[in-house]
């Protein structure tokens, strides 16, 4: 019987993240939760590549659905349906 070893995902450091996404360093830094960052030490982070293409295929969709009035007017903010909140 063989077993599979799962695929560990590719680690990015935060210049590779800023250098894909043609954005500033920083900006990775202030959104590295967004981004699904790894804390490996008391300041090393790491960003999973396989959470940033997960990242980027949202980013183009949301285009898309703004355009057909799916998405809420509040400024990157997702309300759940069942929370009860209006979006004016």
């Amino acid at each position: 019987m063989t077993y599979a070893l799962p695929v560990m995902d590719q680690l990015l450091t935060a210049e590779d993240v800023a250098d894909r996404l043609k954005m500033d360093i920083s900006w990775v830094y202030r959104h590295k939760r967004t981004l699904r960052a790894v804390r490996l030490g008391a300041r090393m982070w790491r960003f999973p590549e396989r959470d940033l293409e997960h990242y980027l295929a949202e980013q183009r969709e949301a285009p898309a659905a703004a355009s057909t009035g799916e998405r809420a007017r509040t400024r990157g903010m997702q309300v759940p349906a069942e929370s009860g909140w209006r979006v004016i």
